[in-house]
């Protein structure tokens, strides 16, 4: 990798250097050191590479589904997430359409049923921020509210 910085011609021949274990290194001097790392910061914060607004996330989703992984790592990045050994995150919360649900429940082997797509749409939709893990799993593991009505 030292090559690499010596050498000013590296980008032109497409050796990158290895950045996989960045995130690592920063996150171990930021404990180290007591100083955290914003969750706005580029590449290194938490919300780096998250998206919950419906039509960025549809965009990250479709390149996925086209198994484009540099599509998906660049469509609505700076730089690509996989440079860093990181991928796009695509959460679930008030702006989101329920594309980012099936995206969820997909990406952790959860069959999607109509009824649960729309608790949890249903939730998301009357919060504030984005839903937890552990929210959306409640709304899988609950079962949908029964109405009655009068006749």
């Amino acid at each position: 990798m030292r090559a690499c910085y010596r050498d000013r011609n590296w980008r032109a021949r497409g050796q990158y250097p290895d950045l996989t274990r960045l995130k690592d290194y920063c996150h171990a001097v930021s404990q180290a050191t007591g100083i955290p790392i914003p969750k706005n910061y580029p590449v290194l914060g938490d919300d780096a590479f998250r998206t919950a607004t419906g039509v960025h996330a549809a965009a990250v989703i479709k390149a996925y589904k086209k198994n484009d992984l540099e599509l998906a790592n660049t469509v609505y990045s700076g730089v690509p997430s996989h440079y860093f050994g990181l991928q796009q995150i695509i959460e679930v919360g008030p702006m989101s359409g329920k594309s980012n649900i099936l995206f969820w429940l997909d990406r952790r082997g959860l069959a999607a049923t109509d009824d649960l797509v729309e608790r949890i749409y249903q939730r998301a939709k009357s919060s504030n921020r984005c839903l937890t893990e552990a929210e959306i799993m409640e709304c899988c593991q609950a079962p949908a509210p029964k109405t009655y009505s009068k006749t």
